[in-house]
């Protein structure tokens, strides 16, 4: 699940009259540092359903890539919660019958927490929720020819939650790690 909320910039519309919730889909890739920190790779593609300003038959989408770090506080538990930063670039297009809405700018900070349950010493599935503060700074609107930049751009945020699988195949992890099967 992701939602965004915010201003864009001065007259632009808001996030939630442009966009209400939607699904999305998380990929992380990661070196364990050491069994607590992990750092890596982060990129989502997310499918939003319309706002209010949204013409009907339109398809809203958002898309980040990044770099990002978590610490991880119980690496060899079966239960090991964590924290993770993040900074990256967002995409989001509005495709509509007129043309396409596209803005492009930054994942400002990119904050996430959730637990590992350790289902095997290289397998974990982990809830989690987290926020995003972005900052639109470029935009080409439908029927424009160009890119301009987005007019005072505001920081807003996107919140997201779900399930993810973690492979640690690289890198080091705890030994003698607790799994759901001991």
């Amino acid at each position: 699940y992701s939602q965004g909320a915010g201003d864009i910039g001065r007259n632009s519309p808001t996030l939630t009259d442009l966009t209400h919730g939607g699904g999305e889909l998380q990929v992380n890739v990661g070196y364990r540092i050491n069994p607590k920190w992990l750092v890596g790779l982060y990129g989502t593609v997310g499918k939003y359903s319309l706002g209010s300003l949204t013409p009907d038959g339109s398809d809203v989408w958002s898309v980040t890539a990044g770099a990002q770090a978590n610490y991880h506080f119980l690496p060899e538990e079966q239960w090991d919660p964590w924290i993770g930063l993040g900074i990256g670039w967002r995409g989001h297009w509005i495709d509509k019958a007129v043309g396409t809405d596209t803005r492009h700018g930054l994942d400002l900070a990119r904050l996430q927490v959730g637990v590992d349950y350790r289902v095997s010493p290289e397998f974990s599935i982990a809830p989690y929720v987290g926020a995003s503060a972005s900052l639109f700074l470029a935009q080409e609107l439908a029927q424009q020819t160009a890119f301009s930049n987005v007019q005072d751009p505001n920081v807003n945020l996107f919140f997201f939650g779900g399930v993810m699988g973690r492979f640690d195949i690289l890198g080091s992890r705890a030994q003698g790690t607790r799994v759901a099967s001991n």
